[in-house]
């Protein structure tokens, strides 16, 4: 759910938009958000059984118990397999409340469990089977984190996980100030089950970027909120990025994740940074984890800049504006100094002796150039600005431009260098 990488940032940032003084009635919040989930689970024929105590209060922010329940409902679906079963459990023992999930899901592997919670963490290297628990999850701790109340995750391997929340048990006397029955309830999102990344287009004048990245709900983010200025290409590992290369628009940048299968971030790199064709693209990557050593890694091989995730995606974007422009504004000072050379170039005795050849006065008369015409294009292929031709041949720069337009039209030409070069070649 893309919420959760906004929700992420925010927390990140110590940003409070959580209000945690509010008490609310969790038995009457979750009945509700289950039965907004069984159908959800009803696609994949996952039986969900419940058992709620009723009148359950804890103080907590009502969008915030939304957040924790939608990710580990989500979480239990997504990785529970056919026919499956969850039973979701809410009591009070003790002097805790007790929120439990229960699914016969998929599983964690034993070494992966101390790191669940870490955001955007990878659990096995069969990645595509398991995108996006980690963000969910480390937006679960860090909440939990907020109200005192903690979290136990009990899994076996190809079994199921089991999620035990532990919330403090309110005083009885608590339970005379008025509560909000009136709580906030987002549905569950059934597309993220089915979901299929947009068609790759290519739309004639935007700037063309290439995105690897093997998290899909991530990919398909970007390529959403950037579609519209750019042209996005996208693979899910190093490895397919390459072959797409052989076919696909040379990209005007690359956007690379670190840790995929196949071929990881850097490997790509590598590879990219080897090939004459490509190595001049400019490189970004993305990345979960702040590495220092990584960072100076990358730089130091050629890579433009690094984003942490989770970042801003106007910051993202933002940075790629200013690369295509800086690209931009070198292809142009590239070719203005080419202008110059060859400017410099028919200065020279030997071009003069060409220029002045019958050859040229041939091909002007074979394209019917006017006097007037053939006048300007001697003044440019000598290298002369618009201002010195207008003086020189005493017209207006309104005259002027119109008339170099026409020119390069009858010569079926765009700009002085292809000038130069017809009457070269």
């Amino acid at each position: 759910d893309m919420v959760n990488l906004f929700d992420l940032e925010k927390l990140n940032k110590k940003q409070k938009f959580y209000d945690h003084n509010q008490l609310i009635n969790f038995s009457n919040i979750l009945k509700i958000k289950i039965i907004m989930f069984k159908e959800v689970a009803s696609n994949k024929k996952i039986k969900i059984e419940k058992k709620i105590e009723e009148n359950i209060y804890i103080r907590i922010d009502p969008f915030a118990l939304d957040r924790i329940i939608n990710n580990l409902i989500d979480n239990a679906i997504r990785y529970s397999n056919t026919n499956g079963y969850i039973e979701i459990i809410l009591r009070e023992i003790a002097d805790k409340v007790e929120f439990i999930i229960k699914d016969t899901g998929i599983g964690i592997q034993k070494e992966n469990l101390k790191n669940i919670f870490e955001p955007y963490y990878q659990l096995t290297h069969e990645k595509k089977n398991l995108q996006g628990i980690g963000i969910g999850l480390s937006i679960i701790k860090k909440i939990l984190d907020d109200i005192d109340a903690e979290v136990e995750v009990k899994s076996e391997y190809n079994e199921g996980s089991e999620f035990i929340i532990h919330f403090e048990k309110l005083p009885k006397k608590s339970m005379l100030f008025n509560s909000s029955e009136i709580l906030p309830c987002s549905n569950p999102i059934d597309f993220l089950y089915n979901f299929e990344l947009k068609k790759e287009e290519l739309c004639i004048g935007k700037p063309i970027l290439l995105i690897v990245e093997d998290n899909i709900n991530l990919l398909a983010y970007l390529q959403n909120s950037l579609l519209d200025k750019y042209n996005i290409y996208y693979s899910l590992n190093g490895k397919e990025a390459i072959k797409k290369l052989n076919y696909m628009p040379k990209p005007d940048l690359i956007i690379s994740d670190i840790m995929m299968d196949e071929m990881d971030g850097f490997d790509f790199f590598k590879h990219i940074s080897g090939n004459d064709e490509y190595k001049s693209i400019p490189f970004i990557f993305i990345t979960a984890r702040y590495n220092l050593k990584d960072k100076i890694h990358g730089l130091q091989s050629g890579a433009i800049d690094f984003i942490f995730k989770p970042f801003s995606i106007h910051e993202l974007d933002a940075k790629i504006q200013s690369i295509i422009r800086m690209q931009t504004t070198q292809k142009e000072n590239n070719f203005k100094e080419m202008e110059k050379k060859l400017a410099g170039i028919i200065r020279d005795d030997i071009i003069k002796d060409r220029f002045n050849s019958s050859n040229f006065d041939i091909r002007c008369k074979n394209n019917r150039i006017t006097p007037r015409e053939k006048d300007i294009i001697t003044l440019l292929m000598k290298g002369y600005e618009y201002k010195e031709i207008a003086y020189t041949l005493n017209i207006s720069i309104n005259t002027l431009k119109p008339t170099i337009n026409k020119i390069y039209k009858k010569l079926k030409v765009t700009n002085k260098v292809e000038l130069v070069n017809f009457f070269l070649s």
